[in-house]
């Protein structure tokens, strides 16, 4: 299908061509330099991800991930946060917001992109999936089908979904 699209939101126009330029090849990259104009973009047209600078003027990426968040229409999409803030309270909020990771600035390109890398191909998605597939085992192959969904079908997340849902199910045929 076509590539993933990646929205990198940062007030920085040094940040937003480095981290831009790191992603190019391989994903669909959109810029915002702030808070508002990256909540209208995804108003308009939802990314497959968000890179949020946490400290902007105006709006933080705090305020623009508890805003997506309370959207229906946004509410779905995975923000990582980008911060050169080291402060594990800090951390909590943000995750506590919603995002599913944190990569610290300055950015380090291969951190960066292994962890945007992570998001589809693997990482917690991967395991759980991994788990699941295991626990649910009414037969190989519809682990195998579902594992597979989950990564490569319509978003880790769904197939997360109906992987936990065909776990439950099956359980539930058991008894």
């Amino acid at each position: 299908g076509a590539p993933q699209s990646v929205l990198v939101v940062d007030d920085n126009p040094a940040n937003l061509t480095l981290t831009a330029s790191l992603l190019q090849g391989n994903y669909r990259i959109r810029l915002a330099n702030c808070g508002a104009k990256a909540l209208a973009s995804c108003e308009a047209s939802p990314p497959d991800l968000i890179l949020l600078d946490v400290m902007m003027p105006e709006m933080d990426g705090f305020t623009v991930c508890r805003t997506l968040k309370e959207r229906p229409g946004t509410a779905h999409i995975p923000v990582i946060f980008l911060t050169a803030i080291d402060d594990a309270d800090r951390t909590v909020e943000g995750l506590e917001l919603g995002a599913v990771d944190f990569v610290s600035k300055p950015i380090e390109p291969a951190i960066l992109k292994a962890r945007v890398d992570l998001l589809w191909f693997g990482g917690i998605t991967f395991c759980l999936a991994l788990l699941l597939g295991l626990l649910v085992r009414p037969s190989g192959f519809t682990a195998i089908r579902l594992l597979a969904q989950a990564l490569f079908g319509e978003g880790p997340l769904v197939g997360l979904a109906l992987l936990v849902e065909g776990h439950h199910h099956h359980r539930g045929a058991v008894a």
